[in-house]
C-alpha cells in the first residue's frame, strides 16, 4: 500500500509539473510575443530579397525546395536557444510547408539560430535542424 501511494504521490508531482510547463509557454508577454513576430518577418523578407525565394532543404528528398512566406503563426513558445515560432511558406503547387524559426533574444537586434521544416501540407516531418548563419 505504502509503494502505491508513492507511486500516486509521484505521478501527480510529474503531472503537476507538466501543467506548469504548459503555464510557462504562455507567460510570454505579448510585447515580446510582437517583438519576435516582428523579427522573423524581417528575416525572412531580408533572406527572400537576397536569394529571390526563401530556400530551404528537404530533408526527406535533399531537394532544394523554394519557397513564399505566408505569415507566422501568433504562439511563441519558450525553446532552448531563446523562442520558437511556427511561420507558413508555401511552394510554387501551392503546398503549405510549416516552418519552425528560433530567435536568440539574448542578442540585439534578436537574431534567428535555428530553422526547422515541421510539417508539410499538415504531416510532420523528421527533420534534424538547419543552423541560420
Amino acid at each position: 500500500m505504502r509503494k502505491m501511494l508513492l507511486l500516486i504521490g509521484a505521478l501527480t508531482a510529474l503531472h503537476a509539473g507538466a501543467l506548469y510547463a504548459g503555464e510557462e509557454r504562455s507567460s510570454i508577454d505579448e510585447a515580446t510575443k510582437v517583438k519576435i513576430r516582428q523579427e522573423i518577418e524581417r528575416y525572412v523578407r531580408a533572406d527572400t530579397q537576397l536569394k529571390k525565394s526563401f530556400l530551404l532543404v528537404d530533408p526527406r528528398t535533399d531537394r532544394i525546395l523554394r519557397l513564399t512566406f505566408d505569415h507566422v503563426h501568433e504562439d511563441i513558445m519558450p525553446h532552448a536557444n531563446g523562442y520558437v515560432a511556427c511561420t507558413d511558406f508555401k511552394d510554387r503547387a501551392g503546398k503549405v510547408y510549416d516552418v519552425d524559426i528560433v530567435i536568440d533574444p539574448m542578442k540585439e537586434p534578436e537574431q534567428v539560430r535555428e530553422i526547422y521544416l515541421h510539417k508539410a501540407d499538415g504531416k510532420p516531418i523528421r527533420t534534424g535542424k538547419t543552423e541560420a548563419k
